[in-house]
């Protein structure tokens, strides 16, 4: 006989209403908290008795709290562990373009850390100035790690976050997971960054379920955006890979390696670089004048960037090649379910590094190119592929331009497409 029959719907019940009644009270207690760089710390955080830290701020705050910071310069590391609640998140706001924060690397590698917190909101804050002066240092501007859920970076500018050494990283946007998800990064900008092997924004390791999109990222010197696999952020080899997100509608401009000195003169920065990610979208973005347009691998031996769906982008006159598929040689890990749909890509291969509109090359399993818009440069390639390039290659019902050239290298051999 069952005992219990009956008990477990009314304490279902019981918790319902425990919870509604949590959230109505953390709503109803809820503030806002002002910041100013004139405030005093021991004010009470009122529009006009302001606080002076954005950190003592950050304590004060509550599921629902809203930190408003005014107009000013703050010399200031931000760390936030702590949690907002679903519907009542922790919002951290200043007044877009005004609101700046100066980093100092002698304090922190990073100018805003967001570590094992959940439900938290970074909105209108200029961030910029911080440098490595060491190749150890990884300058970064807005950093999320460890296990943390429901993040939200929006409308946020970057800019002059750097390092000059040839071994040095540095990143404007970067997440190291360990069990992140839900994470979205919506209309910032991010510009003139010197990320040395490093890219402007980064999801890497174990983060499911992620949103990038109405990004502005321009004139860095190496890879715009970058989600990542099987570098050993989660000690789980299946979960360490950001997967689950989509790519949209991004622009994604004048990124180039060539004047990075961790390069030597090489020029392989992407717009677009999913390496090892899994079940990704990109679609409606405009990738041009960067080194490669997008590029889909895996950096990993025996790994492999899968169920990639390319559609609806614009890729135009980026420098070495408009698509690059897989592993850049025979050593590297590959893709695997790829689909290249109804995208347009316009005079590529800019510097005639022989990399065409498309570049098919290592460890490629199951492509599907169709119903893409092709027109190359009048020196240029429509496509390039080796004879190593995989199996399972399915190109067809494209349209092509050929008012520009109708030349390919197929399995070594140039060729002309009639």
């Amino acid at each position: 006989m069952n005992h219990f029959k009956g008990k477990q719907p009314k304490l279902i019940t019981l918790l319902i209403i425990i919870v509604f009644l949590f959230t109505i009270f953390t709503y109803l207690n809820s503030k806002v908290i002002y910041v100013s760089n004139t405030g005093k710390n021991h004010y009470p955080g009122t529009n006009n008795k302001p606080i002076k830290s954005i950190n003592k701020a950050i304590n004060m705050a509550l599921p629902g709290t809203t930190i408003k910071i005014k107009p000013g310069i703050y010399k200031e590391t931000v760390h936030i562990n702590k949690n907002g609640f679903p519907f009542l998140p922790i919002k951290v706001t200043g007044m877009y373009g005004k609101t700046k924060l100066i980093g100092n690397i002698d304090r922190s590698e990073k100018i805003i850390n967001i570590r094992n917190s959940n439900y938290i909101n970074i909105s209108g804050l200029n961030l910029s100035n911080l440098k490595a002066t060491n190749s150890e240092q990884t300058p970064t501007a807005i950093n999320i790690d460890g296990h943390s859920k429901s993040i939200i970076i929006k409308n946020n500018i970057i800019h002059d976050i750097e390092t000059d050494y040839k071994e040095g990283n540095s990143h404007g946007i970067s997440a190291y997971g360990k069990g992140i998800s839900n994470i979205q990064i919506v209309k910032n900008k991010l510009y003139n960054l010197k990320l040395g092997n490093s890219e402007a924004l980064v999801l890497n390791g174990n983060i499911n379920n992620f949103k990038v999109s109405d990004n502005q990222i321009f004139d860095n010197n190496n890879i715009g955006i970058d989600i990542i696999g099987y570098e050993g952020i989660e000690s789980n080899d299946k979960l360490d890979k950001a997967r689950n997100g989509t790519i949209s509608n991004n622009r994604v401009q004048n990124n180039t390696s060539k004047h990075n000195p961790s390069y030597n003169g090489d020029q392989s920065a992407a717009g677009i670089y999913i390496d090892g990610g899994e079940n990704i979208v990109i679609s409606d973005n405009i990738s041009a004048n960067n080194d490669i347009g997008i590029e889909i691998a895996s950096e990993h031996k025996n790994k492999n960037a899968v169920n990639i769906l390319v559609k609806k982008n614009i890729i135009k006159n980026n420098g070495y090649t408009g698509i690059a598929i897989g592993g850049y040689n025979q050593t590297m890990g590959g893709v695997k379910k790829i689909r290249l749909l109804n995208n347009r890509l316009i005079h590529n291969d800019q510097q005639q590094q022989f990399g065409g509109e498309i570049l098919l090359q290592y460890n490629i399993n199951d492509l599907i190119i169709t119903k893409n818009a092709i027109s190359p440069n009048k020196n240029g390639y429509l496509l390039i592929k080796d004879n190593k390039s995989g199996k399972n290659i399915n190109i067809k019902h494209n349209n092509y331009n050929l008012k520009g050239s109708n030349k390919i290298i197929w399995n070594k051999k140039e060729e002309y497409l009639r």
